[in-house]
Parts: C-alpha cells; structure tokens; sequence
C-alpha cells in the first residue's frame, strides 16, 4: 500500500512539474506513510488548477435523452350524413361511420400518414320518385288563361251548353244529355301539352268533362278527341267523328277506368292534362300519368272544353285556369 501511495504522488508531481517547466531532481525522496501520504496527495488535487470554460466557446453540454413513451392514439368515430345528390331524381340517405387509427412507427420506419378512414355505409331512406308532372319540368306555358274575364272564349247559350264568367272562373253548364262544348281562340296546335284546373257544382256517376282537342276546324268543331274524367273518379279517352251520318260516331280508345289520381265527387277539384306528341297521347290527371295510347285519326286541330251531363241536370263545372305548351 505504501508503494502505491509513493507512485501516485511521483505522478501528480510530475504533472505540476510539466506545467511549470524544469524542476531539480531532489536529492533524495522522503519516505511517508499510509496516513501521510494520503494527507499529502490531498493537498496536491486542492492546489491543482481547474479548468474554467473561455468566452465565446461553444459548451458541449452532455445530458442523458430520455424518450417518451409511445402508446396507440385514440380511436375517434364520427357519423356522417351522406345525401346522394343525382340528376332529377330523388337520392337515397346514408350514415357512414368513420374510424380513425393512429399507428406507432418505430424509429427506423419512414414516417408517413397511417390515419386510415373506414367508411361503412348503411341506407337509412330509399326515395322513389314520381311520374314527373308535365308542368313542372316544362317551364313557363306559351299560353295562360286564368279565366278571369272569359276574353278568349264565346260567351253564350245553345240548346246543348252555355259558357258564362262567375267571380274570376270560366262557367260551363250542360243543358241536355249531349255532350257541348265551346272552342278558346287559339291558334291550330300541333304538338302541345295542355291542362286545366276545374271542378263540379254538383255531380253523381258518369257526369263528366274535359279537352276537346286537335279540332280540325273552329267554326264548326264537329270533330276531334275528348279525353274527360267523371265524378265516379274514372277517365276515359274517345274519338269523336259528327260528320258520319246519321248522328256521328264514337271511337273508344280508351275505356272508362278508375284512377286514385282524380277527385271523385261533387266540388272536387281536378288538374287534367294532355301531351300530344305525333301520335302519341299521354293523359295526366293532377301530375300523375294516367295512360298512353297510340292515334292519328287527327294529326293537328284546336283546343277547347266540354261538359256531358249523363245523370245530373244542368251538370255544371267551373274552370279556373287553362295553360298549353307547344313542342313538349
């Protein structure tokens, strides 16, 4: 023990030796035991100089980096309300849920984005959408008539109808079991759709009314086709030829045919419509499509309305708007 204690403090002498230049050689070492020697080398570390960082310097400052812990990020679900906006038609609503993961990369993985949506879709509502009416994806008509003062009709009476103007609607009463009509001064129509709004005073069974339409001629409209609707909520569609003697013919092209679409009853009111379209004749009742026949008896004419009075006496309808389109 008392050679080490010797040999560390030869060391340490050395050291200050160096820093201070030559030293002597002493003649002889001193001899120090265990308790000396440690007394003397303590002496020698509080007598070495310490080292004192300089201005400017750039410190190294060392410290140990402790890493976070990582855990998994939360799971977050929403519900979304997804409307499928198509063309036209109505679309169908759905809830999609959405999970979101977060995944934890290891250091020596590229760091990329590991949110991931998984979208379930569950149909909540499935929407059918009508038979589209005529009036609504036609625009504006080419023709209006609110009825208001009766300017585009012939107000008077014959021994099968009259037609008078009654607090803002068109009044068209019949006055024997024949059908009567009267003509709106109109120009001769090709392709059209037209529709009316009107309703019964007081009806019951195969009372009726409607179009008269592609009428050859005004002055004497003794041909042409009715398409009407009766207060049993039935419609038909005929082809009405006076000019065949003796007393005219009828032609059937559709037959009588209950319909929930039209108003049945007395002071109900009803939209009929009628699209003309070459041969084809499409018949509507408040917006719905009723029925669809092929003809060409009439290929052009004019437009009017009728009343056929079956069971009630001076049968009597009221009108209260007309319109027509051209080129549907």
């Amino acid at each position: 023990m008392k050679y080490l204690w010797m040999t560390l403090l030869i060391v340490f002498t050395v050291i200050l030796t160096g820093c201070g230049g030559e030293i002597a050689q002493p003649e002889s070492a001193p001899v120090y035991d265990d308790a000396e020697m440690a007394t003397q080398i303590s002496q020698l570390l509080t007598a070495m100089p310490t080292s004192s960082p300089v201005s400017g310097e750039p410190q190294l400052i060392l410290t140990p980096l402790e890493l976070p812990s990582l855990s998994p990020a939360p799971t977050s679900t929403s519900t979304v309300l997804i409307v499928n906006t198509p063309d036209g038609t109505a679309t169908a609503l759905a809830t999609a849920e959405i999970t979101l993961t977060d995944e934890v990369l290891s250091p020596d993985e590229t760091l990329e984005s590991t949110r991931t949506p998984t979208a379930t879709l569950t149909p909540t509502t499935t929407i059918t959408s009508p038979v589209s009416d005529p009036r609504t994806s036609l625009g504006d008509p080419d023709w209006h008539d609110p009825l208001d003062d009766g300017q585009n009709w012939s107000l008077f009476e014959d021994k099968y109808s009259a037609l008078s103007v009654e607090n803002g609607h068109l009044v068209l009463t019949g006055l024997t079991e024949t059908g009567g009509w009267r003509m709106a001064t109109t120009p001769k129509l090709v392709d059209f759709y037209a529709e009316m709004a009107a309703n019964p005073v007081d009806c019951s069974g195969g009372d009726y009314y409607g179009f008269f339409f592609r009428v050859p001629v005004i002055s004497s409209p003794d041909q042409g086709y009715l398409f009407g609707v009766n207060c049993s909520g039935e419609y038909s569609l005929k082809v009405w030829d006076g000019l065949v003697e003796p007393n005219g013919q009828t032609t059937t092209l559709v037959k009588w045919t209950l319909d929930d679409s039209i108003q049945s009853g007395s002071g109900q009111s009803n939209r009929i419509g009628v699209m003309v379209v070459g041969s084809r004749i499409t018949l509507y009742a408040n917006g719905i499509l009723l029925n669809e026949v092929q003809d060409s008896t009439y290929p052009e004419g004019y437009l009017g309305i009728f009343v056929n009075s079956e069971v009630t006496d001076k049968y009597t309808i009221h009108v209260d708007d007309l319109s027509y389109w051209r080129n549907p």
